[in-house]
């Protein structure tokens, strides 16, 4: 069985340390668990949030390294989601995204893909509303290139689920461009996807099932786990059983690691 995990935001999201915690158990049972790491192939995202929507070459770089760190620490390879696009990916989209208008931004299409609703949360993190306004160069400006991105992102996506081929994939947030792509060209693939998103309110990682409209609230959300011991043979009880019930709710075959710290 294979099975990728997509956190394109690394530990700013506070999903991520529960998920390379469960990719690390999970590598006991399924040897081919593999991170898709976002390389600095889009000119902007929703990071940039934090720098006030701007962009440099050190914040993409932080990313990329910090995304490494948690792969290394879970103990599972990496793939570069800009080698999942062609030169000629890169020019055609540059083009399409040229000849769209600020009119029917709403409506721009990549075959039968309405990119535009892939990327409104995105647009909405930006402007705070989710309708564009045609009139507005600053929506113009930055839409152009949100659009492009996401793109770009639909035949990333989309190549990824077709060379790789995972049976699983583990993704975070899903109110980005980027991981609300991934999760739509999975399903499109008939590729299994379970949504880690954290709640605000409840103080809790919600789990949704890849194939059931059924959720499992984790209180477990740790911060800073590449301070821990990454041999699960020295993870404490509760924390083993905390994965394998994330294991049985997903339905994955395995179970409990017989860890003599557990026993």
């Amino acid at each position: 069985m294979k099975i990728s995990v997509f956190v394109p935001f690394g530990s700013q999201s506070q999903e991520s340390g529960l998920m390379y915690l469960l990719a690390n158990y999970l590598k006991a049972f399924f040897p081919e668990v593999v991170q898709l790491r976002c390389n600095g192939a889009f000119s902007l995202c929703d990071r940039d949030a934090d720098s006030s929507w701007t962009r440099n070459i050190v914040s993409c770089f932080t990313c990329m390294n910090d995304q490494r760190a948690l792969s290394s620490w879970s103990g599972i390879p990496v793939q570069d989601l800009s080698s999942f696009l062609s030169p000629d990916d890169i020019s055609q989209t540059k083009r399409w995204a040229l000849a769209l208008t600020p009119a029917n931004f709403q409506q721009a299409a990549l075959g039968s893909t309405k990119i535009f609703e892939l990327c409104r949360e995105s647009f909405m993190n930006r402007f705070g509303f989710t309708e564009p306004d045609p009139a507005n160069k600053n929506h113009e400006q930055f839409l152009r290139r949100l659009l492009l991105a996401t793109a770009r992102m639909v035949l990333a996506a989309r190549r990824y689920h077709m060379k790789f081929a995972p049976d699983l994939s583990l993704i975070s947030g899903g109110g980005d461009f980027l991981t609300r792509t991934f999760q739509s060209e999975a399903r499109a693939c008939g590729r299994d996807v379970a949504l880690f998103h954290w709640e605000v309110a409840q103080r809790a990682i919600q789990i949704h099932h890849p194939r059931e409209r059924k959720m499992l609230a984790c209180e477990l959300v740790p911060e800073g786990i590449r301070g821990m011991r990454s041999d699960t043979k020295t993870w404490p009880h509760e924390l083993v059983t905390i994965m394998a019930e994330i294991m049985k709710f997903l339905d994955l075959e395995g179970g409990q690691l017989r860890l003599p710290i557990a026993q």
